[in-house]
């Protein structure tokens, strides 16, 4: 492992935990979603009203960087991803938010 340098165990230890990473944010999101929904379909106008804005500023900022990106010159290929992972960054804060709401009881 020394003679292959600390990058080869990274990449090692990135891949070991890739699957466990994506099937830990799998439980995550079908536990919090699932002790939670009896709240939101309780209460779908709170849902509408987190996410209406959530919906267009995701696709105002994907449009944006989309554009911008293409004004620089950027190939599709890589203009595209990057306009979608700039545009969801705040989806764990929207997330949280929700539940925040739903936990403290707040209803319409």
């Amino acid at each position: 492992m020394l003679a292959r340098g600390g990058e080869w165990a990274l990449a090692q230890t990135l891949r070991g935990l890739q699957p466990i990473s994506l099937l830990a944010l799998l439980a995550t999101l079908v536990l919090l979603f699932g002790f939670q929904g009896e709240q939101i379909v309780r209460q779908p106008l709170i849902i509408a009203l987190l996410a209406v804005p959530i919906f267009i500023q995701v696709y105002l900022n994907a449009g944006i960087a989309y554009s911008l990106n293409r004004a620089l010159g950027v190939p599709h290929n890589i203009a595209c991803p990057s306009a979608l992972i700039g545009a969801s960054n705040f989806f764990e804060l929207a997330v949280a938010a929700l539940l925040a709401l739903l936990l403290s009881g707040c209803s319409y």
